[in-house]
C-alpha cells in the first residue's frame, strides 16, 4: 500500500497554521502532514515537525523533499515589520527559497498566503477584484506582492501551479460577536477562522489551476475584496457575516420587511 501524499505547512505554529492544524485533525484529509516553523510549537503531536529558518536555502531544500503540496504560511505577519531586520529574511528570501525548492523537487501545487495588504491602498468605497493592480501601503504589503509575483513566475516559467490567497483580517467568531463598536472597515475585511479553513480546504481540493489570486474574506454584508471570482473558481462558500456577528446588521433573511405604502 502506497504512502499518503505529503502536505507541507510552513509557519505551522502561527495563528492560521495552528487553527488549521486543529481543523485537519478532525477530518480524514488523506495527507501525511509535514509541519515547519522557525520555532517549535507547544504541541508537536499532530505531524512530522521540522524546525528551521526558511531563509536558509539548504533547510528549505531538505524540508520540501518528497512533498506533494505546500501551504506556505511562514512569514512575519506584522504590517509594521522592519525590512532589513525581519521582512528581507522572513518574507522575501524565505518565499523565494520555498518556491525554488518546490520547483526543483517536483511539488504539484503551492498555496501561498498573501494578504489584503497587497491592495490596501484602494479607497474604502472600492471593492477590489483580483485582476486589479497591486497597491500596498507598507513594506509588508510589498512582500506579499513579491510573493504573488514569485508564484506567477514559477507557475509559468517552471510549471509549478500556485494559488495566492489574499487573506483579510483573520478573527475568531467570538472575538467580534456582539462588538458593535468595531470599525465597519475592519468588518468588511474580516475572515473568520472557520471560513479561512473553508478557503484552504477549497485550495487543496482545486485542480487544473496554473496560477490564480483568490480572496479569503467571509460572507460579509460589505466586502473590501470581491468574492465573485473566488467563488466561481474554487466553489468557496463562506458562511459567516462579520456585520451580523457584531450585531450591527441582522443576519441575511432576517431583515425587517419594508412597510407597505
Amino acid at each position: 500500500m502506497s504512502e499518503p501524499p505529503i502536505l507541507l505547512i510552513t509557519g505551522a505554529s502561527g495563528r492560521i497554521g495552528s487553527f488549521y492544524r486543529r481543523h485537519l485533525s478532525e477530518r480524514d484529509h488523506g495527507y501525511q502532514l509535514r509541519l515547519s516553523d522557525i520555532k517549535p510549537p507547544d504541541n508537536q503531536e499532530d505531524g512530522d515537525w521540522l524546525i528551521g529558518n526558511l531563509a536558509d536555502a539548504e533547510f528549505a531544500t531538505n524540508l520540501v523533499a518528497g512533498v506533494d503540496t505546500i501551504i506556505h504560511l511562514g512569514a512575519d505577519p506584522h504590517p509594521d515589520a522592519d525590512f532589513y531586520t525581519s521582512l528581507l529574511d522572513n518574507n522575501f528570501k524565505s518565499t523565494y527559497n520555498v518556491y525554488r525548492a518546490a520547483a526543483d523537487a517536483g511539488v504539484k501545487k503551492v498555496i501561498y498566503a498573501s494578504s489584503g495588504q497587497a491592495v490596501l491602498g484602494y479607497q474604502d468605497e472600492v471593492q477590489v477584484h483580483s485582476g486589479q493592480a497591486v497597491r500596498p501601503l507598507n513594506m509588508y504589503g510589498v512582500s506579499k506582492c513579491f510573493g504573488e509575483s514569485t508564484a506567477a513566475c514559477f507557475a509559468y516559467a517552471h510549471q509549478l501551479p500556485s494559488i495566492c490567497v489574499r487573506i483579510g483580517w483573520v478573527v475568531a467568531r467570538e472575538e467580534i460577536a456582539g462588538h458593535r463598536d468595531i470599525n465597519p472597515t475592519d468588518l468588511a475585511r474580516a475572515v473568520t477562522e472557520d471560513d479561512m479553513c473553508r478557503m484552504l480546504d477549497c485550495c487543496l481540493a482545486a485542480n487544473g489551476i496554473t496560477y490564480a489570486i483568490v480572496h479569503a474574506i467571509s460572507n460579509n454584508r460589505f466586502t473590501f475584496l470581491d468574492l465573485s471570482e473566488t467563488r466561481a473558481l474554487l466553489g468557496y462558500a463562506p458562511q459567516d457575516d462579520a456585520f451580523a456577528l457584531a450585531g450591527i446588521w441582522p443576519p441575511r433573511g432576517q431583515e425587517a420587511n419594508p412597510s407597505k405604502s
